[in-house]
Formats: structure tokens, C-alpha cells, sequence
């Protein structure tokens, strides 16, 4: 097993830094690994994914989509009006799935068992910002993060891990 932790400096003083969280994973050898905290505070969860980081076909891109955002229990995640990841629960991560190349849009975060109808809590990028454009032989990972109807630092978002 290995252990991880995430510190922040604490700028000002004596004190070199300051943790934030520490935890205990299993990671396997010739495995690709990404790791998100969600939450905050006492209640901080370490999320550990195994990525398939192998180049998608020509004219596609992988993703996969993971829930992160601690008060919605399920989410879907929209590529303009095309639902790709269905009522993914909260520190899970859907199945992959494919993107043509060229292809554009925003992208939309809903509570999960939603239609286009229903509200969206993030969109990505703001609705007055030109769409996303799915690249050639990529794998992102999707994640939301934040809080639904949280403000400031909190806010709900919509973000992208570049995998390979």
C-alpha cells in the first residue's frame, strides 16, 4: 500500500506546511492511476480511478465521466443534447464512451433521470464562450466538482482531466 497526502504551505510563518488530507491506497504495477479529494474537511474522501490511458481510434476521443459533487447522489453528464453518462452516483465513474472528432459543444451537468428539460447545475464552457471541440485520439476524463447551488470557491463546475 501507499500512502498519499495533499499539504498546503503555510505562507507567513514557521510552519512548513499544513495538511489537508492523508490516506492509505493500493496501486498495482504497469496500472495508470488518477486520484481526486472530494468534499471537505472531516469529511474529505479520497477517490482513486484506474485509467485505460490506450489510444482510442482515429477520428475519436475516450472520456468517462466521474461524480464528485458531494450533495447530488446522481448525475448525468450532456454533450449538447446527447446524454453520454447516465446517473453516475457520487465518487463513481461511468463507463467510457466515444466522441467523433470535430464534433462541438457545451457541456451540461443535471441530477440523474434527467431530460434535456430539467436545469442544468454547470455548464462547460459558460454559455456565452464558443463550445468545445472533441479532439483527435485523446482520453479526458469529465468530472464535477463544487457543490449544487454552492457559491464562491464552492461553486458547481464542470472540469476536464487530460489522460493522454
Amino acid at each position: 500500500s501507499t500512502r498519499i497526502g495533499l499539504t498546503v504551505p503555510k505562507a507567513g510563518t514557521n510552519i512548513d506546511s499544513i495538511p489537508l488530507f492523508t490516506g492509505t491506497v493500493t496501486l498495482e504495477p504497469s496500472k495508470y492511476y488518477s486520484a481526486y479529494l472530494t468534499d471537505t474537511a472531516v469529511k474529505t474522501k479520497l477517490v482513486l480511478v484506474t485509467d485505460d490511458i490506450s489510444t482510442p481510434a482515429d477520428n475519436t476521443s475516450r472520456y468517462t465521466f466521474l461524480n464528485l459533487m458531494p450533495n447530488v447522489p446522481t448525475m448525468d453528464l450532456y454533450f449538447g443534447p446527447t446524454k453520454v453518462a447516465s446517473d453516475v452516483a457520487y465518487t463513481m465513474q461511468s463507463p467510457s464512451f466515444l466522441l467523433n472528432r470535430g464534433d462541438t459543444a457545451h457541456w451540461y451537468i443535471r441530477t440523474g433521470g434527467s431530460t434535456t428539460a430539467t436545469p442544468f447545475i454547470a455548464v462547460y464552457p459558460a454559455l456565452n464562450a464558443s463550445p468545445t471541440t472533441v479532439p483527435n485520439k485523446r482520453v479526458l476524463t469529465a468530472f464535477s466538482r463544487g457543490y449544487n447551488t454552492g457559491t464562491g470557491t464552492k461553486l458547481p463546475n464542470v472540469s476536464f482531466l487530460y489522460n493522454q
